[in-house]
């Protein structure tokens, strides 16, 4: 946000893009960018994640979700046991996959 001020006023002042580029270290289509809106912060959304491991065992990860939110919250499993048994269905993929994708049940 300081930068993009910086930024601003330097190109208010007469400053050129090649020169702002050279000065702040930014490509010249984001000074321009910067120049061009209004906005005072710039941040990346992702619009949907990807499972790519995960692919054929969602359903199944699913399913283990579902029968574990019908428990009450002593009686479920970790999701490092859920892992496990998705292994024993022959996933291959990393745990942390697994626990992304169940944060959005928990």
């Amino acid at each position: 946000m300081e930068t993009i001020r910086k930024i601003r006023l330097a190109l208010s002042k007469g400053m050129s893009i090649r020169e702002a580029t050279r000065k702040f270290s930014k490509s010249r289509k984001t000074i321009r960018k910067i120049a061009r809106s209004a906005e005072t912060s710039f941040t990346y959304q992702r619009k949907e994640q990807q499972y790519p491991a995960l692919g054929n065992y969602i359903g199944a990860l699913e399913a283990l979700l579902e029968a574990e939110a019908a428990l009450t919250p002593s009686k479920r499993r970790t999701l490092l046991s859920l892992y496990e048994e998705l292994q024993g269905h022959g996933y291959q993929g990393s745990y942390s996959s697994v626990r992304r994708y169940a944060g959005k049940w928990i």
